[in-house]
């Protein structure tokens, strides 16, 4: 798998502190417990959205299932949380008057603005004028709010870049999903913002890539 030098998960720290890029670069990635169990939670939360929204048959479904069910880091809880970041989604989903447009674990390209950058949202979410990013965060340890926060925004900007090619896009919506911590919340900005924000960080990405 492929990661971006400047990813989007990162965007807080390298936006912040622009030369830890360049100290990081000589280290190997490592990938902790925690995060582990999160992208198992991820896979989980990805069939069942696959099921309803996307046509996935119930024989292709329970023997995917039963595949992530057999991880070691696999735990009960984990139906119970992945079901409510489910119902949350199929809720938005059906608050609309017709059926959205929805695509799960998408890759996103922001690099005309963040030199090779990319990310993959969870769950891209279109109607009509509205653009949302819905955002699974299966920690406990710290509460993410979708206010200010850089990963949805790029992840929000590439989605934007891809899609307002067909889609009139005025209004982008991020929602965290944060199951374990009861957090739903929902943060909305207008295109004006969500394009001030990408100009904002392109001097900053410019720096970057001089110095690496």
């Amino acid at each position: 798998m492929s990661h971006a030098k400047l990813s989007a998960s990162g965007a807080h720290r390298w936006l912040n502190c622009p030369g830890s890029v360049v100290l990081e670069s000589g280290y190997s990635d490592t990938t902790s417990e925690y995060a582990q169990e999160g992208t198992l939670a991820h896979s989980i939360a990805e069939l069942k959205l696959l099921k309803y929204f996307k046509g996935m048959g119930p024989r292709k479904y329970k023997s995917e299932l039963k595949k992530l069910q057999e991880n070691e880091l696999y735990q009960k809880e984990m139906d119970y949380y992945t079901d409510e970041y489910f119902e949350y989604i199929k809720a938005k989903a059906l608050s609309y008057n017709d059926k959205p447009y929805i695509n799960i674990e998408e890759r996103v390209d922001f690099s005309s603005y963040v030199p090779e950058g990319f990310g993959t949202c969870d769950c891209v979410m279109i109607y009509r004028n509205e653009l949302s990013i819905i955002d699974l965060k299966y920690g406990k340890g710290v509460q993410v709010s979708p206010v200010n926060n850089a990963q949805l925004m790029l992840y929000a900007l590439g989605a934007y870049l891809r899609y307002s090619v067909i889609y009139n896009i005025e209004k982008v919506s991020m929602c965290i999903v944060q199951p374990r911590l009861s957090v739903f919340e929902a943060h909305s900005v207008n295109k004006d913002e969500l394009l001030e924000f990408a100009n904002r960080i392109k001097p900053i990405n410019v720096f970057i890539r001089n110095k690496t």
